[in-house]
């Protein structure tokens, strides 16, 4: 959770360029399935954005490609989840609140036994599920990584729900450009190949 917490305290400065005219493309560095697109989104922003931020985005967007998908098994029970996380519910529907101040925020979480059907956040009466839906090519859903971006704790609540189902979880973290694309030079060469 170290790195979690580093990441985390480095997207106050991310939040500045998130609020900016750079958001288009800081969207495409963290939620892009292609790496190519996230690469030359990188490369543009290069000429406007810090490094420190940078390597947060893409730190970021490590930690949200190692989220589960839904449906995903869980190497606990519903019952057990529910005690660890501090879930309340019955049946097949827990959720938990939780305070922030930039904007309370709910985990809603739909399971039976050790199988996680659904996780989402509820922000402002809006059901936002992490999960990207079928037919679009990024990540996880859009409206969750602007939910990542606009409130302080989502992230490490997330991270730390993910670390209750039991599920290995360990993004790789880089602590420099260089070391980010040195790491995905095949698979952007890949990507560029499947475009042109």
């Amino acid at each position: 959770m170290t790195s979690v917490n580093a990441v985390q305290k480095g997207l106050k400065s991310l939040r500045r360029y998130y609020a900016s005219d750079d958001k288009d493309l800081l969207r495409i560095v963290l939620n892009a399935d292609s790496m190519f697109e996230a690469n030359l989104a990188v490369g543009v922003l290069k000429e406007s954005i810090p490094e420190k931020p940078l390597v947060t985005a893409v730190n970021v967007r490590e930690v949200l490609h190692d989220l589960p998908t839904c449906p995903f098994t869980m190497a606990v029970d519903l019952e057990t989840l529910a005690r660890v996380a501090k879930l309340e519910g019955s049946s097949n529907t827990y959720r938990r609140t939780f305070r922030d101040r930039d904007g309370d925020y709910e985990l809603l979480v739909l399971a039976d036994g050790n199988l996680c059907f659904d996780a989402a956040l509820v922000a402002d009466g809006v059901k936002i599920p992490w999960t990207s839906m079928p037919g679009y090519d990024d990540i996880v859903n859009q409206e969750f990584v602007d939910l990542v971006l606009s409130r302080k704790t989502v992230l490490k609540e997330t991270v730390t729900f993910v670390q209750d189902t039991g599920i290995p979880f360990s993004p790789t973290f880089y602590m420099s450009m260089d070391d980010w694309n040195l790491e995905y030079v095949e698979d952007v060469l890949a990507d560029m190949t499947k475009i042109f």
